[in-house]
Parts: C-alpha cells; structure tokens; sequence
C-alpha cells in the first residue's frame, strides 16, 4: 500500500468516527441524526447550529424575493426551459437557442 492512500485512510477514519460519535449524541423522537458536511474543519455542533441557521436564511431570501421582488429574480428565469410540476418522461425538453439565452442560463448555474 502507498503511503499517501496510508494517510488518507487515517483522515477518513477519524472522520467516520466523529460522524459516529455525532450520530450518538443526537438523538431524536425519529431516531438519531446524521449531518453530513463536505467542510471537514467543523465540528459536529457547528455543522447542525449552521443547519439551523439554513431555514432562517431561506426564509429570508423568499420574502426579499416576493415581497420586494429583489435580486430580480423573474427576469433571469424566463429564459430558463419551462418543466411540468407533474413528474413526466423528458422527452420534450428543449435546448436554449444560440441568440444568447445559453449564456444566461449557464450564469444562473454558475451563480
């Protein structure tokens, strides 16, 4: 075995066992949480208080989106292809034309 592939299995095993420890000390009515991160410098009580602050995060930026209609928001979509709510085959997607609409998409997926 390589030293390098060594070390990693050392890095990758402590983080399993922080991921185990984290998944005993929390435990709730539903059975224990599990909280994945790709940051691996926070600690376990730090991932699930930033998962918190997530949902307030998203509750702000859908008021400042609807209410003040900030950041724009309708104008950039409208080039995106329009999807069915219902779950359907996607056999009739359609590709952005080349008279720009390519770039604007690829910048909302990029932002």
């Amino acid at each position: 075995m390589a030293r390098g592939s060594e070390s990693s299995n050392i890095f990758f095993n402590e983080h399993i066992l922080q991921l185990l420890s984290m998944r005993k000390s929390y435990i709730t009515s539903r059975g224990p949480i599990v909280l994945m991160s790709s940051e691996l410098t926070l600690s376990p009580v730090m991932a699930i208080e930033l998962y918190c602050v997530r949902s307030r995060i998203e509750i702000m930026f859908n008021t400042l989106k609807k209410l003040i209609c900030a950041f724009q928001f309708h104008f950039w979509t409208k080039k995106l292809p329009r999807h069915s709510r219902r779950p359907v085959a996607n056999r009739y997607l359609k590709v952005p034309t080349e008279n720009g609409h390519i770039s604007i998409v690829q910048s909302c997926w990029q932002a």
